[in-house]
């Protein structure tokens, strides 16, 4: 899934994406109008679209929380989004058939998937843990 494809999901869905200055925290999402997506205008490539992919799993999800929450409910609201985001962008099935094609680093799967190196590796461990998948990263 490309940057484009997500923003065209987003779109319908009914999410509007903004881009602005947002260097605090890179991007937002807020349950306003059923959802509204923030990036910051200053992040671009791999970045900007594991940005997309995360904002919008708040969205799918109904994720939203505040700064006042707990610290234990907000992470399980990140986690949910973040799992949205490797289904959708990184799914099981395609990183088994990119393995057995022979790439074997997960930088390799990184750059295979257009993904950032860190989303590629909290991807395979959560992969790892809820469906058995054998790679050490």
């Amino acid at each position: 899934m490309t940057t484009d494809n997500l923003l065209e999901y987003a779109d319908r869905c009914g999410y509007a994406v903004i881009y602005d200055e947002f260097p605090e925290c890179g991007s937002l999402s807020v349950d306003v109008g059923g959802g509204c997506i923030g990036i910051d205008c200053h992040v671009a490539g791999r970045e900007e679209k594991v940005r997309i992919a995360h904002e919008v799993g708040h969205c799918e999800t109904g994720s939203f929380y505040s700064r006042h929450m707990p610290n234990q409910c907000m992470q399980q609201l990140e986690n949910r989004a973040n799992r949205w985001a490797y289904n959708r962008v990184v799914p099981f099935e395609d990183i088994q058939a990119a393995i057995h094609a022979g790439y074997v680093e997960s930088w390799e799967l990184a750059d295979h998937f257009d993904v950032t190196d860190e989303f590629m590796v909290s991807a395979l461990a959560y992969y790892h843990d809820v469906r058995g998948l054998d790679f050490q990263v």
